[in-house]
């Protein structure tokens, strides 16, 4: 049994196969604009014959869609992906992973067996979670020192985990005032 410290990726398995969306490398990007179009789908893994090679984002694809010219956008997912990926694997401790998202300032990642075969994506929000895990839902906890450029603090609002029905929202802020927990 671990402490809420040490939770596992292996722990919130059931939710990020759920968001989970897998395109081949050879695909075209158009078929990879109309996954992203499903809600909740914000990161691609690419993948050749079920092993990750790369992962797409909306921004790959907005960026290369707006140099396509008319309907005949023929480039391929793996032309336009991000080849070299931060994942976790599912032995590894959920404040681990979030230490690495966040110095890396990424908000989702992809987590993979031995084989680098994609299980999940884990939100930045979960991994925290494990941070504080006490949290419920409809509150907010502001981190002074966790900020983007000049902006000093965030606050993290968890709007409804157990319902699933949005993910926190993070909200930056100049001030750096001490934590603190709203409810």
């Amino acid at each position: 049994m671990t402490g809420a410290g040490t939770t596992i990726v292996r722990n919130i398995l059931p939710r990020a196969l759920e968001r989970l969306a897998v395109i081949e490398a050879d695909a075209p990007v158009r078929e990879a604009a109309a996954l992203m179009s499903k809600p909740q789908t914000d990161l691609l893994v690419v993948c050749d014959h079920g092993d990750m090679v790369g992962v797409l984002t909306k921004t790959d694809i907005a960026g290369r869609i707006g140099r396509c010219v008319g309907a005949g956008c023929s480039a391929r997912v793996d032309g336009i992906m991000t080849c070299d990926v931060i994942y976790c694997r599912t032995h590894e401790i959920l404040l681990d992973v979030w230490s690495v998202m966040r110095e890396r300032d990424l908000q989702r990642v992809p987590i993979l067996d031995e084989a680098r075969r994609p299980l999940g994506i884990i939100y930045a929000w979960e991994a925290l979670q494990a941070r504080c895990p006490k949290w419920r839902t409809n509150s907010a906890i502001t981190f002074p020192g966790w900020g983007i450029g000049k902006l000093k603090q965030a606050t993290i609002v968890i709007s409804d985990i157990n319902r699933r029905v949005s993910a926190p929202t993070t909200y930056f802020e100049r001030s750096s005032n001490a934590p603190s927990e709203v409810r």
